[in-house]
């Protein structure tokens, strides 16, 4: 596991796929949205954060983000964000506000947060195993999170 400042996730720019923004809040875990490598759009966000509640069982034992994810109670109910038309032009005025598709996923996490505050663009983002999910999830504490999640190979 390791902890990357918002200038190197967005210098970085990850695999799409692989990033997930998560709350953690009394001990459970929420899905906030992700990131995807589609065509007409790069961001998908929840509508209600607390629909979306991640079953345990699925993330911690399992170490399975994707099946948590995609079976939470919330996860039809996704707006999709970073929409481009046919000439890839942005849809969304909102979006026009950053420089990219990094930057505007970090725009739907809270900062991280001490003692009551936060500090502008410093965000927890963690480069993360499956495994290391699965071992270490007790000792994350409540806020947001970005993971960039790497699987780990049978």
């Amino acid at each position: 596991m390791k902890r990357l400042s918002d200038k190197k996730f967005i210098e970085m720019k990850p695999d799409m796929d692989k990033v997930v923004a998560i709350r953690i809040k009394n001990g459970n875990f929420y899905f906030i949205g992700w990131m995807e490598e589609a065509e007409q759009y790069s961001i998908q966000i929840a509508d209600d954060i607390n629909e979306c509640m991640l079953d345990r069982s699925e993330l911690i034992v399992n170490g399975n983000v994707y099946e948590a994810i995609t079976h939470c109670n919330g996860y039809d109910n996704l707006r999709y964000v970073w929409e481009k038309d046919s000439t890839g032009n942005l849809i969304n005025t909102d979006d026009r506000k950053y420089d990219n598709a990094y930057q505007r996923f970090l725009s739907f996490v809270k900062c991280y947060e001490r003692n009551g505050v936060a500090s502008e663009n410093d965000h927890d983002i963690l480069l993360i195993s499956e495994d290391e999910i699965s071992n270490f999830s007790d000792l994350l504490r409540d806020g947001d999170c970005v993971w960039i999640v790497e699987s780990v190979d049978a």
